[in-house]
């Protein structure tokens, strides 16, 4: 709820007063939270977009050296046990 809060401050609206820094600067209230709820909707965007792109990426082959336990069996082999050849 914490990131909505500068969302919310444009919806319902800050009361503009005027806010001094340490330095002196005087800044007003409506602009820190247009600036907040700027900065917080472009991070949201880059984080859909960088989540997109991971969920679109093809998934990273296996690279199996030969002569390995994983490299005798082809993806997608499935090994079918009948009642003949169950030895357990």
């Amino acid at each position: 709820m914490k990131g909505l809060n500068p969302i919310l401050w444009g919806l319902v609206g800050v009361p503009n007063t005027s806010v001094v820094d340490a330095a002196g600067v005087v800044w007003q209230r409506t602009s820190i939270a247009e600036g907040t709820a700027t900065v917080t909707i472009y991070t949201m965007l880059f984080a859909t977009v960088l989540a997109a792109v991971k969920l679109l990426q093809p998934a990273p082959l296996a690279s199996v050296e030969p002569g390995s336990p994983v490299a005798a069996k082809p993806v997608g082999a499935v090994e079918v046990t009948t009642a003949a050849s169950y030895t357990g």
